[in-house]
């Protein structure tokens, strides 16, 4: 300002005085324009900051969606629940106090709980295979900014559009239904599953169970039930096995392989045996199966010699000598003993050696009337690993009841 420009606002006959109370007054205005300016100045910083704290808040909520990872197991089931065995996790999008004061968000299903639902959505219900997700409606969570990575169940959303709403940026997509011909699953994390589908995170297959409808499952009754039985089977019909030997790899057997000796199994010292029986003895009047039972053995009318026999291998275990333990559960036709006897042989595998131990006294099955099953032991020692064993239970005196034999059992000692 020049002094041309103040003396322009005096009036000639101004005094002194006057002049200086004007100079006065140009210089508190002044004074109050800067003041004004400082308040304007301060308001631009705030606001330029509140802008600042918005637009990283949304542009990293926005990113968010789109570097959703994990999931574990992923699944879609017939009626579009879906659910996932491990977190989602959204991560490498920000860190601080305007988004994940740790540097991401975890993502947890819940397990329990009605579910908050808006824009027309569906309240449905959480379970431990997660939540149904209706035709065109879609599943949201809401990053909790400015807070740590737990996981809030509270935060999920069913979102329709049958009624207004608006989804901020803080909301992130983990699942859409599209309800057109097809419909399909889309995740936040990409996946696009049908119904009955699943994703298994890490896997080189990105669905499995995609012919669910035709699948046997581990957690649905009556399905092998449903399959057409056969009444015959052939010796190269085949068996589906798991491999414990193999990290349980699914292989299959023959039944002819599965009965053919060596095929014992042998595991905590007790033999499985394939019971390869034999019914000996002159009479005829007995039915295998009477009475549920797995063999039953005639009566002896005449004295001849009548019962079973079974033959089993014997795998190489601790020793090479063994004391096999024969554990025989049974029932009785009539409340009396049944008299037995027993032979046990023994042919080395790579040997036509035949070793028969003989026990010729008689042993009694004790009293168990039918229905009540009783159990018997029989030991004997001194027999040789690798080999073939026979067995054979028999009576050659006569008998007032029925034997019934329900199961054999076999423990092995070194």
């Amino acid at each position: 300002m020049t002094i041309a420009t103040v003396n322009a606002w005096f009036e000639p006959h101004d005094s002194a005085q006057s002049k200086k109370t004007k100079i006065n007054e140009i210089i508190n205005q002044i004074n109050t324009n800067t003041s004004d300016i400082t308040t304007i100045t301060s308001d631009i910083t705030t606001i330029t900051s509140d802008i600042t704290t918005i637009t990283t808040t949304d542009t990293e909520s926005i990113k968010s969606g789109m570097i959703m990872h994990g999931g574990g197991t992923i699944t879609v089931d017939g009626s579009y629940r879906v659910g996932w065995t491990a977190r989602f996790i959204v991560i490498d999008a920000g860190r601080g106090s305007n988004f994940a004061t740790n540097g991401y968000f975890d993502i947890t299903q819940p397990t329990s709980g009605t579910i908050t639902a808006v824009g027309g959505g569906t309240a449905n219900t959480w379970n431990s295979s997660g939540i149904v997700i209706p035709s065109w409606q879609a599943l949201y969570y809401i990053l909790p900014t400015g807070s740590t990575s737990t996981s809030l169940s509270a935060n999920f959303r069913m979102v329709g559009y049958g009624s207004d709403v608006d989804i901020p940026a803080n909301w992130i997509l983990i699942a859409a239904h599209n309800g057109d011909t097809g419909n399909h699953i889309r995740f936040g994390n990409g996946i696009i599953l049908n119904a009955s589908e699943t994703f298994v995170v890490g896997t080189n297959s990105s669905v499995t169970g995609s012919t669910d409808s035709a699948a046997i499952h581990d957690n649905v009754a009556g399905e092998i039930h449903s399959i057409t039985e056969i009444t015959t089977i052939a010796s190269d019909d085949e068996l589906l096995v798991e491999d414990t030997d193999d990290a349980r790899a699914k292989k299959r057997i023959t039944v002819d392989n599965f009965l053919t000796l060596p095929k014992t199994i042998y595991k905590n010292n007790l033999l499985v045996l394939p019971m390869l029986q034999t019914i000996l003895g002159a009479s005829t009047s007995y039915n295998v199966g009477d009475a549920a039972a797995l063999i039953q053995l005639p009566v002896s009318t005449t004295g001849g010699a009548a019962g079973f026999a079974m033959s089993f291998y014997l795998p190489n275990i601790s020793s090479s000598t063994v004391t096999l333990t024969f554990k025989f559960y049974y029932a009785t036709s009539t409340a009396s003993a049944y008299s037995v006897k027993h032979r046990v042989t023994y042919i080395t595998t790579g040997s036509e050696v035949h070793t028969s131990i003989y026990d010729s006294t008689s042993h009694d099955f004790a009293a168990s009337a039918y229905p009540t099953v009783s159990s018997v032991t029989y030991s004997v020692s001194s027999i040789v690993c690798n080999s073939v064993i026979g067995v054979r239970v028999y009576s050659d005196a006569s008998n007032t009841p029925l034997l019934y034999i329900y199961a054999v059992a076999v423990t092995v000692t070194a």
